[in-house]
């Protein structure tokens, strides 16, 4: 009798010295900090480099930046990148936006240059399709400029009111009443240049040191819709600097006139891209107070 008290007794205090062993885990120091998810507060600025701090987004979004054939140098404001051939930035988006860059219907595109004329196509921003050296949406210097001309062309992919998917070339020459893709004095200083595709009214405006040069050009009678994407072909990847291609994010057809092209050269800062389309007067408070 004495023994299996002895037992039980024994048995009693090993369970309560293991469930003290169990809570005294559970207060253990250092305790189980996990840290919270990183939720941002909402800013249409969705991109902003800088430079100060190399490639670093120094927007709310922790986008991952991957600079190919990076170096800095002293800048417009602070530190700058350094353009060269086969350099560019590859901007990819966290989980969390990634849904939001393939649901872009509108964008804003600024940074300040200073670079000599581009004897070749330079790539300035792209965002891939996977099966096309051509991307959903596209914006570069093209090579027949002269002088102290910038001859800009682009191309987009978007979603018409009917449904369809429609895609469209900007390029609309020297002199047409609508306005014009060839823009004057850009070259050998800094200059502010700002792109702008309004997905509600069918606009795209191109903006100099804070003026319209191309003032809201009105694609497919105002019906052409905001811009489209596949997320099949699309993972939300942003190219600064170079076509997609040339960044190996396409691995479908390969066109000829952008396998050849170049990255964008002479330096770059400040480059900023929106999820929205700003208005004329954010534009230009963006060179006003070079920004």
């Amino acid at each position: 009798m004495k023994l299996k008290r002895y037992i039980l007794f024994i048995t009693t205090c090993i369970v309560l010295s293991g469930m003290t062993s169990c809570f005294q885990d559970l207060d253990q120091d250092p305790a189980f900090d996990y840290p919270p998810e990183y939720v941002p507060e909402y800013s249409p600025l969705k991109i902003f480099l800088p430079f100060d701090n190399n490639d670093k987004n120094m927007s709310n979004y922790r986008y991952s930046m991957t600079s190919i054939n990076e170096s800095y140098a002293d800048g417009y404001i602070g530190k700058t990148f350094q353009g060269s051939d086969g350099a560019y930035i590859i901007a990819t988006p966290p989980a969390s936006l990634t849904d939001t860059i393939i649901n872009l219907k509108s964008f804003t595109y600024s940074f300040w240059i200073n670079s000599p004329r581009n004897e070749a196509v330079q790539g300035i921003l792209s965002i891939a399709k996977k099966d096309h050296s051509r991307g959903y949406l596209e914006l570069y210097f093209e090579n027949n400029n002269n002088g102290n001309q910038a001859y800009i062309k682009g191309f987009l992919r978007t979603l018409a009111e009917n449904g369809t998917v429609k895609e469209t070339w900007i390029d609309v020459g020297s002199v047409q009443p609508e306005g014009s893709s060839r823009v004057e004095n850009v070259w050998n200083k800094w200059t502010h240049l700002a792109f702008r595709y309004n997905g509600v009214t069918s606009t795209f405006s191109i903006f100099r040191d804070g003026e319209a040069v191309l003032l809201n050009r009105v694609l497919g009678g105002g019906t052409f819709g905001p811009l489209v994407f596949d997320p099949k072909f699309c993972d939300g990847k942003i190219i600064l600097g170079a076509f997609a291609a040339i960044a190996g994010q396409s691995t479908g057809k390969q066109d000829a006139w952008v396998v050849n092209s170049k990255t964008m050269s002479g330096q770059y800062d400040q480059i900023r891209f929106y999820n929205q389309a700003l208005s004329d007067n954010q534009i230009k408070a963006l060179y006003t107070n070079k920004e």
